[in-house]
């Protein structure tokens, strides 16, 4: 993955939260928890996506924005809540 590039991914823990148990990170055995500093996260197409399945926990300093509204579904248009 080229380290320049922007994915927009769902954050699915914080840092110390327990780590997703159906993660098939290969390192998942070796940290139950994501570390101090790090957020999990995974895309919407959990079948086809590159997310922390494939390279793990990211750091913070990484994040570089937050979605606020959603276009697509057009049934689901409109400004997320704070989750």
């Amino acid at each position: 993955m080229d380290p320049e590039s922007y994915l927009c991914k769902r954050v699915i823990a914080l840092e110390l939260d327990k780590m997703p148990e159906e993660t098939t990170w290969k390192y998942h055995q070796l940290r139950q928890y994501v570390p101090r500093g790090h957020v999990w996260v995974e895309g919407d197409n959990r079948e086809n996506s590159m997310d922390s399945r494939s390279f793990g926990p990211i750091p913070l300093g990484l994040i570089r924005g937050r979605a606020t509204f959603t276009v697509w579904p057009s049934s689901g248009i409109g400004y997320l809540s704070d989750r």
